[in-house]
């Protein structure tokens, strides 16, 4: 059954909250591969992962959205 994004959310702060479990992002590496119509994404020394355009620039969406949020929250604390 999927999950509801509300539900997802939840997890995921749940997950965030246990940080043992996170993996650290120490390099990274993106690229098309020529000829194809997918981009790849490679974290670490990890598998690449293959997304359609789409997924890529959704991913992209929401990684700078959730660090814009992070950053003013350093620049504020007292907002936490």
């Amino acid at each position: 059954m999927a999950r509801s994004k509300e539900q997802s959310a939840e997890l995921l702060r749940e997950q965030l909250g246990r940080k043992t479990k996170c993996a650290e992002v120490t390099s990274w590496a993106v690229g098309r591969i020529e000829g194809s119509q997918v981009v790849a994404l490679q974290l670490n020394d990890g598998t690449p992962f293959l997304l359609k355009a789409a997924e890529a620039k959704k991913i992209a969406a929401a990684l700078r959205s959730e660090a814009d949020i992070v950053s003013k929250l350093e620049a504020n604390p007292k907002k936490r």
